[in-house]
């Protein structure tokens, strides 16, 4: 029966990051999309790489659903509806999540709020690429068995 679990546990992981994964690649064409379109990458009202700030902006950016986490914008909240000018459909693939206020972001396969921080000229420490950042913690963290610490284990586009 230990066995079983384990066998099930590390499939389920391992659904997770490939379902993590396939998002990423959806969400950085889409971004390459949205850049096409509109001149730059949608920029988060709190860009600073934490909270849900950039999983909001994300999921209003790509499904055309809103654009009031998206700093420049007319300030429409999110109705729960993708827009006509949808640039990934991410609906039916189990990647959008709310909250109970009704609040709308894009989530990994472990049900998290993806990670988004786009590149700040004045601030050019604060990401890996000069255009933006996009990352899921993933399981969070693994354990080295090399000095027996806990390090993170993200899933990244650097």
């Amino acid at each position: 029966m230990g066995l079983s679990m384990a066998i099930i546990s590390f499939a389920q992981g391992k659904a997770a990051e490939d379902k993590t994964r396939g998002a990423m690649s959806a969400i950085k064409a889409g971004l390459e999309r949205y850049k096409v379109r509109n001149g730059e990458y949608p920029e988060p009202m709190d860009n600073n790489g934490s909270g849900t700030s950039g999983a909001i902006a994300l999921y209003q950016a790509l499904l055309d659903d809103g654009d009031d986490e998206i700093f420049g914008g007319p300030n429409n909240p999110s109705d729960g509806r993708a827009g006509e000018e949808m640039l990934v459909d991410l609906l039916g693939k189990g990647l959008v999540g709310d909250d109970e206020s009704g609040i709308f972001y894009l989530k990994d396969g472990y049900d998290r709020p993806f990670m988004y921080q786009v590149y700040d000229p004045e601030n050019p420490d604060a990401t890996n690429q000069s255009t933006y950042d996009l990352w899921s913690y993933g399981t969070d963290k693994e354990r080295n068995k090399t000095n027996k610490t806990n390090e993170p284990k993200w899933i990244k586009n650097w």
